[in-house]
């Protein structure tokens, strides 16, 4: 469902009235999405916190295999910071 619908700005506003316009809905979009998310995640239980942990450790295992890191040699590691 779509959040509340905001009119435009008016054309004859002046350039820095219109970036301040346009600024306004999205700490409130950000907020109320965040909001949303922490709630839905209170009302989970803990065996499906349980589960998605697993399948995002293991998501993140595939990607490792996919993408290792290179190996280094001894002119890598010296310039390499501390």
């Amino acid at each position: 469902m779509p959040g509340p619908r905001v009119n435009p700005p008016p054309a004859d506003l002046p350039a820095h009235l219109l970036e301040r316009f346009r600024g306004v809905g999205l700490p409130l979009a950000a907020r109320r999405g965040r909001l949303t998310a922490w709630m839905a995640l209170l009302a989970r239980s803990a065996a499906s916190k349980d589960a998605e942990v697993l399948v995002l450790r293991q998501e993140v295992a595939v990607l490792r295999r996919l993408n290792p890191r290179p190996k280094l040699d001894w002119a890598d590691r010296r310039y390499s910071p501390p």
